[in-house]
């Protein structure tokens, strides 16, 4: 490359780099203004509603009549909307956190179902058989957003084999967290029991003594990976995590004021890989805002963990009772889901499937419960 086009490169750099940071500046003011007068104003939801949002059926035609898509082209609402929540760790690309979300705007509910990261799942005779793997299997990284590449393949997934009709997709790096939580000013939370563990491998140091405190952003990363005492191992993390999101929810919506809304927005606008417009944000998070904490309700994909028969550690889906929350809390069309299309391809199956018939309806914790620690679940 001669003198001349090298320059032209570097000067085509330079001005991508500048429009790239004058479109972050832009949208974290638009987020922060939006933010600040939705908080005032109550007409802004009128004027941010979500539009163009697809309601349509996730399935093809799955019945021999021909009518199954059709049954499901009707929703209970337009105003319910399902989200897909995945943490991810940078430094091995896999979501070890992974959270449906069903927010119901009209009746100003969320409901929120962690997806173990050690969940059982085949695909294209993937080697890989842990759900926290999907994310990575899809990531093209020809694609002019990989990232998003992979949460939307992720969503996509989720979508066909668990019947959930899934509107927005959001993955943010599980380090930036950190920082949300020191803006905010921390977070208080009943540590339940001492928490130590020292692992160099990992770079992993926790100590965190037992008591009511107040956590930086170091501390809550302590605390929500930690796991070492628990009898239900990585499932009493995911318990604890519940605690820590309905703690994280109160400080929100206690903490965040004009002082350090430009820091949050800076953050997530920075850091978040999304389908989401700035409008829809600014919406969700007005709505957010108002919502009483009592109506925020925590599950976990039902299963239980059992060893592989390649000697590591999965957990495996509950089908009956996965199916009963997924009609009972994220099914938006007024048709119920199946048996027969549900997991229709057997993905979750790991040849040690579950069909609990038993109910699990009343394994769930709202937020309010939560902090108040009236009752925490196991751990």
């Amino acid at each position: 490359m001669d003198n001349n086009a090298s320059k032209v490169s570097k000067n085509v750099r330079k001005q991508n780099n500048f429009v790239k940071a004058v479109i972050i500046t832009v949208s974290v003011i638009v987020v922060m203004v939006g933010l600040l007068y939705a908080f005032r104003n109550p007409i802004i939801n009128l004027l941010f509603r979500p539009d163009n949002v697809d309601h349509s059926s996730i399935f093809g035609s799955v019945d021999p009549d021909d009518e199954a898509e059709e049954n499901y082209n009707v929703v209970l609402s337009e105003d319910v909307f399902n989200f897909l929540i995945v943490g991810r760790d940078r430094a091995a690309s896999l979501t070890d956190v992974a959270m449906l979300v069903n927010f119901n705007v009209a009746d100003s509910t969320v409901r929120i179902m962690q997806i173990p990261r050690d969940t059982y799942v085949s695909y294209d005779n993937y080697w890989y058989h842990k759900i926290n793997g999907v994310y990575s299997y899809y990531v093209d990284d020809k694609a002019e957003d990989s990232e998003l590449e992979g949460i939307a393949g992720y969503a996509k997934f989720l979508e066909k084999n668990l019947c959930v009709k899934i509107h927005y997709y959001a993955m943010m790096d599980l380090d930036q967290f950190v920082n949300i939580v020191d803006a905010l000013g921390g977070v208080e939370i009943d540590v339940p029991i001492d928490m130590k563990y020292n692992d160099p491998n990992q770079n992993l140091k926790i100590n965190l003594k037992a008591g009511k405190q107040t956590l930086t952003g170091a501390q809550s990363e302590m605390f929500v990976r930690y796991r070492s005492t628990f009898a239900q191992g990585d499932i009493g993390r995911v318990n604890m995590q519940k605690v820590f999101m309905a703690a994280l929810f109160k400080s929100v919506q206690e903490n965040v004021n004009i002082t350090n809304i430009g820091t949050l927005c800076g953050i997530v606008v920075e850091n978040l890989s999304t389908n989401m417009s700035t409008t829809d944000m600014i919406y969700f998070a007005n709505v957010a805002f108002k919502l009483n904490l009592k109506n925020v309700i925590f599950m976990t994909l039902p299963g239980q963990a059992a060893p592989g028969a390649d000697g590591l550690s999965y957990y495996n889906m509950n089908r009956k009772a996965a199916l009963d929350y997924v009609n009972g809390y994220f099914n938006i069309y007024d048709t119920p889901i199946t048996d027969e299309i549900f997991d229709v391809d057997h993905v979750f199956d790991s040849g040690t499937y579950i069909y609990d018939s038993e109910t699990v309806e009343g394994i769930v914790y709202d937020a309010e419960m939560l902090n108040e620690g009236d009752e925490l679940p196991p751990t």
